[in-house]
């Protein structure tokens, strides 16, 4: 099993992940290429990993990274982002903006197959941050890590 799980309320997280940006790391490898990342979510991010070699997706530039000790949106009333705690990746951001309309250069196939990923209690791994019709924001939904494109 994955785990300990994220979810969308700021209590939880601080159970789950412990204190924002005092991080226990580890390293993750993409497109061989090495992260810091919170240790437990290492196994996620080496399956992400396998699923991007599947599908032959490669990451064009450098912009991509886990770790930024921050608020979400970069705004100190709002609460932590998940980067404080080296469990979200933006990948290749620049190619995958975010915005009110999805723009990616990732395979379909390749998304569903990470949306599709749970853990063994039930829980999905990803949230992916360019899927804006499945509800994240229910405190009943929970996730190992998150993906931003």
């Amino acid at each position: 099993m994955l785990g300990p799980f994220y979810v969308t309320n700021q209590s939880r997280r601080y159970q789950a992940w412990g204190q924002p940006c005092k991080i226990p790391w580890a390293t993750t490898t993409l497109q061989g290429k090495n992260y810091r990342v919170h240790r437990d979510v290492v196994a996620p991010f080496t399956v992400l990993e396998k699923i991007r070699e599947k599908h032959g997706y490669v990451a064009t530039g450098t912009d991509t990274g886990f770790y930024n000790c921050r608020h979400q949106r970069h705004d100190p009333s709002r609460p932590w982002s998940e980067h404080a705690w080296a469990t979200a990746l933006d990948w290749n951001w620049l190619q995958n903006p975010a915005g009110s309309k999805l723009v990616t250069d990732m395979p379909t196939p390749m998304i569903r197959e990470l949306q599709a990923l749970k853990t063994n209690s039930g829980a999905f791994v990803f949230q992916w941050g360019g899927d804006w019709d499945r509800d994240f924001r229910s405190d009943d939904h929970t996730y190992v890590c998150l993906l931003y494109t």
